[in-house]
């Protein structure tokens, strides 16, 4: 289970997607959806790295925000990269 998401990552959230994290895209048991994040919000095109897509759209601010918050202890339903699903994780 995880708690409420930070302060902190929940306001620079707000601020740089103009949408809360909770409304949608958290998940008390599960965490971070970032596959949902990335259907219905970030939209990346075919071939195109989610990463790369948050860029071009709100960037470097916007790519640093889901880092940190994927980086945040357990915070993402997906663990791994499946089929179909590209994840980039320069850190």
């Amino acid at each position: 289970m995880y708690p409420s998401i930070p302060a902190f990552l929940h306001r620079d959230f707000r601020k740089i997607f103009n949408i809360s994290i909770t409304a949608a895209y958290w998940d008390r048991l599960f965490g971070f959806d970032i596959v949902k994040f990335d259907e219905q919000v970030v939209k990346s095109r075919d071939g195109e790295s989610m990463e790369d897509a948050v860029r071009r759209q709100y960037g470097e601010d916007g790519v640093s925000i889901i880092l940190k918050i994927l980086n945040w202890e357990g915070a993402c339903i997906l663990k791994e990269p499946t089929d179909g699903v590209q994840l980039d994780y320069d850190t």
